[in-house]
């Protein structure tokens, strides 16, 4: 890729204050005439219940996530607010729920985000968004979750930037929240100039890299409770450039040794596989012996992760 698709506004006002965020809706609105909202009620069926009943028929779109399910009962679906007086109604929920998503220990992504569309009608945006979230992954059919912001920050250093731009072209303006940010996708002379290409389907190297999104996932989940680690130097991103390294240079694959070895790239030194007191405890209990990796680390004593650490940034 030659520049990112999209980018994290990280410490603005928009990240830390509820206030800020109805304020960048209510300008959405006046400039677009309309918000689109993407729920996902999965984890609770019944937390927009509320938002539900306070909407009009024909401001909700219900995108069906396998070919014979019932698209009126839908877990995931798009909502259309046209109307200040309804998003009065429902700013509540909906802004309350989208910050929830700034816990690092969040779950419960019941919105995934928020945002404006070029196309001209709800069930039109349902549909082509309905169109791209199935994929040939290795000859095999996945659902394909590129919604989600715990997938979609990640997507800039794995997908091609034409088929990039061609997931997020319904969207004239999309926002969304994450630990790491606050994420702006704005139309722009820049995206209209590049060639979009539909995904269809995943090479081997996408389909490695999203298949370890998850457990970078885990890995900055956990991290969080490490007192050695400040959480707020750390992005998903890196932790999963740590793992393809582990997977793809070290042979890892088993999950467990790869969260381990997520883990100790972040506690220690993301080479500390290049230290020698790591490869010789390495080649004593996993080649010469028959433990896992996870299980030979734990030979290594925690007094010499700062030996380690300052040989490696000499």
């Amino acid at each position: 890729m030659n520049s990112p698709i999209f980018t994290a506004v990280q410490n603005d006002t928009e990240l830390n204050d509820r206030a800020q965020l109805e304020q960048h809706c209510f300008k959405l609105l006046n400039q677009y005439g309309h918000l689109i909202f993407l729920l996902d009620s999965t984890l609770n069926p019944s937390i927009f219940d509320d938002v539900v009943n306070v909407l009009a028929k024909k401001n909700i779109a219900y995108i069906p996530l396998a070919i014979k399910k019932d698209m009126a009962t839908s877990d995931l679906f798009l909502i259309c607010i046209d109307d200040h007086k309804v998003f009065e109604q429902v700013k509540d929920d909906l802004l309350q729920n989208l910050i929830r998503n700034k816990d690092i220990a969040n779950d419960s992504y019941f919105v995934h985000g928020f945002g404006t569309t070029k196309i001209e009608s709800l069930e039109e945006l349902r549909d082509q968004i309905r169109n791209k979230l199935v994929v040939s992954d290795q000859g095999r059919k996945i659902l394909f979750r590129w919604y989600d912001p715990r997938v979609l920050i990640y997507l800039n250093d794995i997908l091609e930037e034409k088929n990039l731009v061609s997931l997020l072209d319904n969207f004239e303006a999309w926002h969304f929240l994450h630990p790491t940010g606050f994420y702006s996708i704005e139309s722009s002379e820049e995206r209209t100039q590049i060639k979009k290409v539909p995904l269809r389907s995943l090479n081997k190297a996408e389909s490695i890299a999203l298949d370890l999104v998850e457990l970078s996932n885990s890995v900055f989940q956990q991290l969080n409770d490490f007192n050695e680690v400040d959480i707020s130097q750390l992005h998903p991103v890196n932790i999963h450039k740590t793992l393809l390294q582990a997977h793809n240079h070290y042979g890892l694959e088993n999950n467990l040794d790869l969260v381990t070895y997520g883990l100790y790239g972040q506690i220690i030194h993301q080479d500390f596989m290049a230290h020698s007191l790591v490869t010789d405890i390495l080649y004593e209990h996993c080649v010469q012996g028959e433990l896992s990796f996870t299980d030979a680390m734990d030979y290594l004593d925690s007094e010499l992760y700062s030996v380690i650490q300052q040989d490696l940034n000499v």
